[in-house]
């Protein structure tokens, strides 16, 4: 059986016809004997004259099923705004204030911080609700 062109060169099957010429003269350059640049030529040509042959030989390629490598940030998120858009000051480092301190009432004992988890109220309402739905 004759090999894929696509695969014996490492060309993905997608790919346009100028980027097919493009893989193809990278190949030729380094081609070290005329029967190499011949083999080259007539693969080349079978890719990009003939229609055909080419979609024959991209539907017999083997789909690619490695994860593609992520390149870095930029590549996750290319349109990525600062996460500061300000200068931060000591405000930005306290903790959000609790339920009851906004309705002017103590929320936990003096010792153990003030958090969200802390919360009288919503423990409360939490709690309620954990009972209410039988867990």
């Amino acid at each position: 059986m004759r090999e894929n062109p696509f695969e014996k060169f490492d060309i993905d099957p997608r790919s346009s016809t100028a980027q097919i010429t493009a893989r193809f003269r990278e190949l030729v350059q380094d081609a070290r004997t005329e029967d190499a640049r011949a083999v080259l030529r007539a693969a080349w040509e079978e890719l990009t004259l003939h229609p055909r042959d080419r979609l024959l030989a991209a539907m017999a390629t083997f789909p690619e099923t490695r994860e593609e490598i992520p390149l870095g940030v930029d590549a996750l998120l290319p349109n990525a705004v600062p996460l500061a858009t300000h200068d931060l000051d000591l405000t930005d480092l306290l903790a959000p204030p609790t339920v009851l301190s906004a309705l002017g009432a103590a929320s936990t004992p003096a010792d153990a911080p003030e958090t969200l988890m802390n919360d009288a109220v919503l423990s409360a309402v939490l709690g309620a609700r954990l009972t209410h739905s039988g867990r």
